[in-house]
């Protein structure tokens, strides 16, 4: 076995793994064993679900939080929308960082609001040991949306669109959209990177015609937190930053 010597940033303390070297074991696993229950998410769901061609250093696991009473659903103000985004996304400080194969990893510790666990999946990805729990595909691209730290950033979450498009459920993304139930209409996010990543119009066709008589589509919404120079689609009413428009030019071609 080898030893791991795990540091808790916050806390100032160690603790230790022993991972056997008879197998292949990924640091994925060393990290999802912090947290009992846990499964992956974000980044580190991309990576596992084959969305992105980088290896993450930094991983996220994940475990959903006891079930609350239903907090009652109120019209957002753009005023308030401006304000969230204005500032840095709330981001964890629950985070451990160790040192495996000569590489080191950060682990970031989530706990997202309780859904039941819907859309955690069981997998065996290569290199790894046994089996893991990690978020599907199509909860991992709401998720990466709802996060955009957590998952790399915007063009990360945009290539993550482009490498879906042969295996997202449309259907399945606005199932799981209705029942999260979020504040938020991040499901403009979403009708933008389907744009962007130039899927079929259908695709956004289901979504519009499920959500634009629910929510406040007066509102513009954010792509993300504190985007410089920041632009209006009109047509959806979301606020992007402009390198994204050459991706989208470079994809057009």
């Amino acid at each position: 076995f080898e030893e791991v010597i795990i540091f808790d940033e916050k806390r100032g303390s160690t603790l230790t793994r022993y991972v056997a070297t008879y197998t292949s074991v990924s640091p994925y696993e060393i990290a999802l064993s912090l947290l009992s229950k846990s499964f992956l998410s974000h980044y580190s769901s991309l990576y596992v679900n084959d969305l992105t061609l980088n290896n993450p250093k930094d991983i996220y696991i994940n475990k959903e939080q006891s079930k609350k009473p239903e907090m009652k659903k109120h019209n957002i103000s753009q005023n308030r929308v401006d304000y969230a985004f204005s500032k840095k996304m709330r981001a964890t400080t629950m985070i451990y960082n160790f040192k495996y194969h000569e590489e080191f990893y950060r682990v970031h510790v989530l706990n997202s609001k309780n859904t039941n666990n819907t859309g955690i999946i069981s997998k065996k990805p290569i290199n790894f040991s046994k089996k893991i729990r990690v978020t599907n595909l199509d909860r991992t691209l709401i998720d990466i949306v709802v996060r955009p730290k957590y998952s790399g950033g915007v063009k990360e979450i945009l290539e993550a669109y482009v490498r879906a498009k042969s295996n997202i459920n449309i259907n399945k993304i606005v199932t799981y959209l209705e029942k999260f139930n979020y504040l938020y209409p991040y499901y403009k996010s979403i009708l933008f990177f389907l744009d962007y990543a130039n899927y079929d119009i259908a695709y956004s066709q289901v979504i519009e015609g499920e959500f634009e008589s629910k929510m406040n589509t007066e509102v513009n919404f954010y792509l993300d937190y504190q985007i410089t120079n920041k632009i209006l689609n009109k047509k959806i009413g979301v606020y992007y930053p402009p390198f994204l428009d050459n991706f989208k030019k470079s994809n057009d071609d």
